[in-house]
């Protein structure tokens, strides 16, 4: 039977899952759209400030520990073995789009003109912020909330779908062909982040296993 701390533990983690997804899709939304610092600004700075502090603070509120966020190095080498076997489905998946959509193997204009080391840090600061506030803190608190992780799974792919949809339609302008594809590979990513994260409770897992996502994101476009 529930107690009153759990429903009222629970109330909380509704606000703040609320409260918190509205803000990253209204603000990160509108910045994407009216706004844009240039790639290394955006992802070292504005990012993180937006993504990350409201999560420090609801963690403080909640008066919670940071390991519920996934801040800790356990299992992490399940973590490495799934991450590698996932990243390479993913990878497969991404370099059979770009064939079709170029007729052959095409990447060398979607890297840009930064170095890759540059682009492979952004990519890690960008996997750090955005898994920390989806896997870290919204999954870990649906999960509170539903008691199912199966359908904290899917709520969170949902939430995590329609955060990174509005870039690849107003600024990337797929197709709609296009765009069916990149929403099925970021659906599906979210969903296998999500399960290894629910794994192994570290957000290492999720964090390697986006930075592999990205680069064959990248490459299909």
């Amino acid at each position: 039977m529930a107690t009153k701390t759990n429903i009222d533990q629970k109330l909380q983690y509704v606000r703040h899952v609320t409260v918190f997804y509205a803000y990253i899709f209204i603000v990160w939304g509108f910045y994407r759209l009216l706004i844009q610092f240039p790639e290394v600004i955006e992802e070292t700075i504005v990012k993180p400030l937006i993504w990350l502090v409201p999560v420090y603070i609801l963690v403080k509120r909640e008066g919670a520990d940071r390991s519920l966020l996934g801040l800790n190095a356990n299992r992490i080498f399940p973590a490495i073995y799934g991450m590698l076997t996932l990243g390479f489905i993913f990878a497969v998946a991404a370099m059979v789009v770009n064939y079709l959509k170029y007729n052959g193997f095409y990447f060398a204009s979607n890297v840009g003109q930064g170095l890759f080391v540059v682009s492979l840090g952004l990519s890690i600061i960008t996997a750090i912020t955005e898994e920390i506030a989806f896997r870290g803190y919204l999954f870990g608190r649906l999960q509170g909330i539903v008691q199912k992780e199966w359908l904290a799974n899917g709520i969170t792919s949902v939430g995590w779908l329609f955060v990174h949809f509005p870039n690849a339609l107003f600024n990337w302008g797929f197709n709609t062909q296009e765009l069916v594809i990149y929403s099925i590979l970021v659906f599906g990513f979210s969903l296998a982040a999500t399960f290894m994260y629910a794994r192994t409770k570290t957000i290492i897992a999720p964090v390697l296993l986006h930075i592999l996502w990205q680069w064959p994101i990248i490459l299909f476009r």
